[in-house]
């Protein structure tokens, strides 16, 4: 014990030597002074605080960075994203043509420590003599892989932590196609960090070289016209639609209200508690737009008003949220799919129907309506893995063979209804969410109403996703055990579900920490952990029967339970019941 102790002290010793950021330096010295002092209570919570704070490095992989902001090895602060940049810079300039000419974008939210990082990483940037696009104030996320394309710049840093909670935060990359890195960019980026010097000893310019930065508030204008062309039906009657709108304490309001008013989008009700930016998100308890909880304050305003409906946007708005009104059962929030059905359906009805050159995209864990619903309106279909930088790669790809990659989404809440912007846009799907919403109030209809036209047509696919959160330095390993138990589920559980094959992906070369279980109605049940949060995300559809007798509220409930059903027996099998 006192080995372990001595090893924990030396390591926090250094890294404070190293740190470039005096009030961090203190928070860890005050640590250790409490770990050492006589209080026995104050002493273990320090030594717990410190083993948590130097788990091990805060690894960088295919979400960047993302982690609590505090002093530490395991923690964003000055000093990861400074060896984070440094190497990024050198990954740029091995890889890249004329990076530095070219040059970064740099962009932010409003959470803490955003201003910091993104001022220490364009220190590091000018540097090494790059040149450095700086997006004025905060921006949406959306607006950093779109100024990437408008510059044909090397690369963009969006300071972010998107949906996670408040002491949170993150560090984006995006590469010179505008995309999300991916595999092997960010494991060549990751190399070129592990062997960058301490922070203290990376050249930075100093504070007042920072107007070697560029900004570049055109850019915003440009978004914002780019967003002007993202429209189907321009003569959509959206002055009749009344929208309650919540950014949810983030970045989106002011870009999103004002592509609304270019719209002509004049009734649309903003959340006043929760429209300016605030890093300590206090009417939510969790940032994320597929939280119930945190929607509450936009339905009850929804409701006051009698609006059509409601959208929402999580903190950095690269994710778009839907409520409408059910007439039997009040506000309903729609599932990721539901919404992804909405958007396709309409895209694909306007966009040169019968065209054999289109193509949707959607991940392996989204729901297999698009799948029907392209083969038949005979449009070309692709699945990917997890994550939104797939469904990108997997567009610009199809882009290059001569197809035109018009539309793809997963469950998530994220959707590319552009190739204007090679990645999830909130923004973009947002104003096409209300336009459609507006142009089916013309004809007496609802968004409701037309996802029951929609599943009509292709099959009532109903969803279900839910998590499993770990806590503790275990956590890793509690999610290996739990995948381990899929991995190898008994025949009892494969029964249970009616199973017809199982496609194990940890098996696979690469090899994906996912597990898909292919049910006898044509659905899934996916297990796997999260990419960047302590969770185990579990992934259920099944595609049920709708007789012509039973109306789609009634059969809505009814594939409820049988969801809930279905996901107890998962819960089982990890020692639970679902909630």
């Amino acid at each position: 014990m006192a080995e372990e102790v001595d090893l924990l002290e030396q390591r926090v010793e250094a890294w404070i030597q190293d740190d470039i950021d005096q009030a961090d330096r203190a928070s860890l010295s005050d640590l250790l002074r409490q770990m050492r002092g006589p209080d026995r209570a104050e002493s273990e919570a320090a030594r717990n605080e410190l083993v948590s704070r130097f788990s091990g490095p805060l690894r960088f992989g295919t979400a960047g960075l993302r982690g609590r902001v505090a002093a530490g090895e395991s923690r964003m602060n000055r000093a990861t994203v400074v060896r984070a940049t440094a190497g990024l810079a050198d990954a740029l300039l091995a890889s890249v043509g004329q990076a530095t000419t070219r040059g970064v974008v740099l962009g932010r939210d409003a959470r803490y420590g955003s201003s910091a990082f993104q001022r220490d990483a364009a220190a590091v940037l000018l540097a090494k003599g790059f040149r450095v696009w700086l997006l004025p104030d905060t921006v949406p996320t959306p607006v950093v892989p779109f100024s990437v394309q408008c510059l044909d710049a090397a690369a963009g840093i969006m300071i972010t932590a998107s949906h996670n909670p408040g002491c949170d935060n993150g560090y984006k990359v995006y590469w010179s196609d505008g995309a999300q890195i991916a595999a092997p960019i960010d494991s060549s980026i990751a190399r070129s960090i592990d062997v960058q010097p301490s922070p203290n000893s990376i050249a930075l310019e100093p504070p007042e070289s920072h107007f070697g930065c560029e900004e570049r508030p055109d850019l915003i204008q440009k978004y914002l016209e780019t967003m002007d062309r993202v429209s189907w039906c321009p003569n959509a009657p959206v002055q009749e639609l009344e929208v309650v709108y919540t950014p949810l304490h983030g970045v989106g309001g002011a870009i999103f209200l004002e592509c609304c008013r270019r719209r002509g989008i004049s009734r649309i009700l903003p959340v006043q508690e929760q429209f300016d930016p605030n890093p300590a998100f206090p009417t939510v308890t969790f940032p994320n737009p597929e939280e119930p909880d945190a929607l509450r304050l936009a339905m009850k305003q929804a409701e006051i008003r009698g609006a059509d409906l409601v959208v929402a946007h999580d903190p950095d708005a690269d994710r778009l949220a839907v409520v409408v009104k059910e007439p039997t059962q009040g506000w309903l929030i729609l599932s990721g799919n539901q919404i992804g059905s909405l958007l396709a359906h309409y895209i694909l009805q306007q966009d040169e129907p019968n065209s054999p050159q289109r193509l949707v995209v959607n991940t392996l864990v989204s729901s297999r309506l698009l799948e029907e619903m392209a083969k038949q309106m005979g449009v070309q279909y692709e699945e990917t893995l997890t994550g939104f930088k797939h469904i990108a790669k997997a567009m610009m790809a199809a882009e290059e063979r001569g197809l035109r990659a018009v539309f793809g989404y997963e469950e998530a809440l994220g959707y590319a209804v552009s190739p204007l912007v090679r990645d999830k846009d909130g923004i973009s799907a947002g104003l096409l969410i209300l336009e459609l919403a507006a142009a089916l109030k013309g004809e007496g209809k609802t968004l409701w109403d037309q996802l029951a036209t929609i599943h009509r047509k292709y099959g009532l696919w109903v969803s279900l996703n839910w998590s499993i959160g770990v806590d503790g330095l275990d956590g890793p390993a509690q999610i290996k055990d739990q995948m381990d138990r899929f991995r190898t589920a008994p025949r009892a559980f494969i029964e249970s579900l009616n199973v017809v094959a199982v496609r194990d992906l940890t098996l696979a070369v690469p090899s994906i920490p996912l597990v898909i279980f292919e049910l006898h109605d044509g659905g899934r049940l996916s297990v796997r952990p999260s990419g960047t949060e302590p969770k185990l995300k579990f992934y259920l559809e099944h595609r049920v029967p709708w007789p012509e007798s039973v109306n789609y509220a009634d059969a809505q409930k009814r594939a409820s339970l049988l969801l809930q059903a279905a996901a107890n027996k998962v819960a089982e099998l990890v020692g639970g019941t679902f909630s």
